[in-house]
């Protein structure tokens, strides 16, 4: 349903047609019974054809880079080969002879396959015929010591196959990139202006640079070393607090050996020499029975938050991705005496 077929007068064309309109292709019969299905299509036709409309408007106002963009999206809605003709012109008028070649042998085959063979076709054939020593090129070559298992090449993102190398491909002038991959090697990549007018650009692949690799995680089979950690600390905290338990019970035997010796008058004590040595040996045994449960206390709930945030067997050795730690230090003033604590996990 593509009415309107828009080319600038040529004297490769030998057909009886009009250089500026070709045959419209003939509307299709409506359906006599509609679905969905029906509907859809119809809908996008409809929109391929407005599409189509708008661009032959752009091309007689003589705006082909506008033109284009727009015959694009309706053969992007729609393919059809009148749209594609059409584009291979607006392309040819911006200087994209690549591409415009490229549409011009889809659209070819199409027309001549029709009964009777559509005129197009011998205009599209012609056109692509005169374009053909205008291309300009891209000529990528691989030699053999660079040819390696797997080996990868595109151009502006598109594949290039084995067969393609060496051959020269068609491409419009401008920018042009050529990326080559292969399993672990480094990338290389290409990229330079190709000019117009048939210029040919050669891209030399070289024998691609070994990739390194980056070092393994350790993965723990046993027990984690978080975990043996944990159980060392629990350890220690259930002696230190053992041991101020212990030295607690001194304490109150010798606070007890003290108060048999020892009267208080007037709020102070008085006590013999056996009893003030009591008490002074009473306050060193409670020293260390307070820095015993406070060791523990810190030593027990710091085995408990690490066997709890320990990674399972198997898992990576979280040892050299997030440091833990716990630290214990002694604190000492006038009104206290113990120990700090802290720690990252």
């Amino acid at each position: 349903m593509r009415r309107i077929q828009v080319f600038a007068p040529i004297a490769l064309l030998s057909v009886c047609v009009s250089a500026t309109t070709l045959a419209a292709d003939p509307p299709a019969k409506p359906a006599s019974t509609t679905t969905p299905s029906d509907t859809a299509k119809t809908d996008k036709s409809a929109a391929a054809e407005d599409l189509f409309r708008q661009a032959i408007e752009l091309m007689q106002a003589g705006k082909f880079a506008e033109a284009c963009p727009k015959l694009e999206a309706s053969n992007k809605v729609s393919w059809a080969p009148g749209t594609t003709i059409n584009l291979a012109d607006c392309y040819e008028k911006t200087g994209r002879l690549a591409s415009a070649w490229a549409k011009y042998l889809e659209a070819e085959p199409h027309f001549r396959n029709r009964n009777p063979p559509d005129a197009r076709a011998d205009i599209a054939k012609q056109r692509a015929e005169a374009l053909y020593p205008k291309l300009s090129r891209i000529n990528i070559t691989v030699p053999a010591n660079a040819k390696v298992q797997g080996l990868t090449i595109t151009r502006d993102g598109d594949p290039v196959d084995e067969t393609q190398w060496g051959t020269g491909l068609p491409v419009d002038p401008g920018k042009h990139v050529v990326l080559v991959s292969a399993p672990g090697k480094k990338s290389w990549k290409w990229e330079a202006e190709v000019g117009a007018g048939g210029a040919t650009v050669s891209v030399n692949v070289p024998v691609l640079e070994t990739e390194e690799k980056a070092p393994e995680t350790p993965v723990e089979t046993g027990m984690p070393m978080q975990r043996k950690i944990a159980i060392g600390a629990g350890a220690g905290g259930v002696l230190g607090l053992a041991l101020g338990g212990v030295f607690g019970g001194l304490t109150l035997g010798k606070v007890g050996d003290a108060n048999k010796t020892c009267t208080q008058v007037n709020g102070v004590y008085q006590c013999d020499a056996a009893g003030a040595q009591a008490r002074d040996d009473a306050k060193g045994l409670s020293t260390i029975s307070t820095v015993g449960f406070i060791a523990g206390g810190v030593l027990l709930a710091g085995g408990v938050v690490l066997w709890l945030t320990a990674p399972s067997a198997g898992q990576p050795s979280k040892e050299k991705t997030a440091a833990r730690s716990l630290w214990i230090a002694p604190a000492a003033g006038p009104q206290i005496t113990g120990f700090s604590a802290g720690g990252s996990f």
